[in-house]
């Protein structure tokens, strides 16, 4: 059964910006100590904030985020819908999508804040019935990273052009989620439930650990790396400074000794290529620089990359291309085209 929102969507928006005022604060402080779904709801927003407060997401204006998602609730609850999928999909596919293009990241925390109202519902109206109730879902775009610190206090560096899905009940007895894209780890150990990523056609379970996982949907592979602790992977146990990389059916192959930094300096806001085909290294730019890289001339799409790029722009990278390749670059908006010379 649906329950009240214990603090009405504009206030608790206001209590999360820290434009409440001392009426507002009382009645959702009061809310945090009844009830503990909406206890647990608040802890969640907060961690939100403290992660695009990050100096990873200087450039976010959080209270102006939190205006605009005021906005868009009021607008939102008052229209009505037959069907709660049609109505989930249309708000975050279109209304909030479309407005909050251009603070990248901070749509994870949209999407926290929308998700994380199961079982309630508004008082001037109802936010759809369980909207994403199954799960929290952090999003970004390319170009753009987030930190994002999970509630049993694990550490998740999300990649470019990333998806993480976190089930409602993800806490002390089920650690389990879902990764479509790339993201860094650093697991807190919880000796009873292990951690349990499952990404394209692979599951890893740990305790304890810091690793990397990449699954884009475009690779032929999906890569685990360990840099500390011990992973299971589909079966496979994969030691520290050791990587599996898995085929699309099934088959894998182990490798030791690899460089594990440079396959998780995204992290540390760094894209590292070693003797990397450009014509396989292009998904990877066209997500870190928010481009699209079309190779014009066959012999260029051999040529070995070997390079570390940090945050840049579309123009850095032409020529950045233009000077590794010798080659000419025509910029046509977002697009880079490459042409032998």
């Amino acid at each position: 059964m649906k329950r009240k929102l214990p603090a009405d969507l504009p206030t608790l928006t206001d209590y999360l910006a820290g434009e409440s005022n001392q009426e507002q604060n009382a009645e959702v402080e009061r809310a945090i100590t009844t009830d503990a779904d909406f206890q647990d709801l608040v802890s969640k927003l907060h961690l939100t904030q403290d992660a695009l407060r990050d100096p990873m997401h200087s450039h976010v204006n959080v209270t102006s985020v939190s205006q605009v998602l005021r906005s868009k609730i009021a607008n939102e609850t008052r229209e009505k819908s037959t069907s709660a999928n049609t109505r989930s999909t249309r708000i975050f596919n279109q209304s909030l999508w479309n407005n909050w293009r251009h603070v990248g990241a901070v749509f994870s925390a949209a999407i926290l804040i929308m998700a994380g109202l199961w079982g309630y519902s508004s008082r001037s109206g109802n936010v759809g019935d369980s909207i994403l109730a199954s799960q929290t879902i952090y999003t970004t775009p390319a170009g753009e990273r987030a930190n994002i610190r999970l509630i049993d206090g694990t550490q998740v560096v999300l990649n470019v052009g990333s998806t993480l899905m976190i089930p409602a009940d993800f806490g002390k007895s089920n650690r389990t989620l879902s990764l479509d894209g790339e993201a860094l780890f650093t697991v807190v150990q919880h000796s009873k439930t292990p951690f349990v990523v499952s990404a394209g056609n692979t599951i890893s379970k740990v305790l304890g650990t810091t690793f990397g996982v990449r699954a884009y949907g475009d690779d032929s592979i999906v890569r685990v790396v360990v840099q500390d602790g011990r992973v299971m992977t589909n079966n496979a146990v994969i030691s520290p400074n050791n990587m599996i990389e898995v085929e699309r059916g099934g088959k894998y192959r182990l490798k030791q000794d690899v460089t594990v930094d440079d396959y998780i300096a995204f992290a540390t806001g760094s894209l590292v290529f070693s003797d990397v085909m450009l014509m396989d290294a292009v998904p990877s730019l066209n997500r870190w620089f928010n481009t699209e890289v079309i190779i014009a001339d066959e012999k260029l799409k051999s040529k070995l990359l070997t390079a570390t790029y940090g945050k840049g722009s579309i123009s850095d990278l032409s020529e950045y291309l233009s000077a590794t390749f010798n080659a000419t670059v025509v910029r046509e908006g977002k697009r880079l085209i490459l042409y032998a010379r």
